[in-house]
């Protein structure tokens, strides 16, 4: 956050800001996050990641995360953990 010059982020309940978020109201804060996965008579029809806002991509970026994460979800979702 420093090196971007961001003083804060709202990522507390409510939307409140904190200046020096900690590994749980960063955790809290991506709660919302799910794997959408539609199948159709036995079929997967469609995967989508559902819940990332620009919110949610800023702070993946500033933590090193890279959004391809996010693609290899439904495959390897035990490895998130371990990337």
């Amino acid at each position: 956050m420093k090196a971007e010059q961001i003083d804060k982020l709202p990522i507390l309940p409510q939307g409140m800001n904190s200046k020096k978020p900690t590994w749980n109201n960063i955790r809290y804060f991506f709660r919302n996050i799910y794997l959408c996965e539609i199948f159709r008579d036995g079929v997967l029809i469609h995967v989508e990641v559902k819940g990332i806002t620009s919110l949610h991509k800023k702070i993946n970026r500033l933590l090193e995360v890279p959004a391809s994460i996010y693609a290899d979800l439904r495959n390897a979702w035990w490895r998130f953990g371990h990337i």
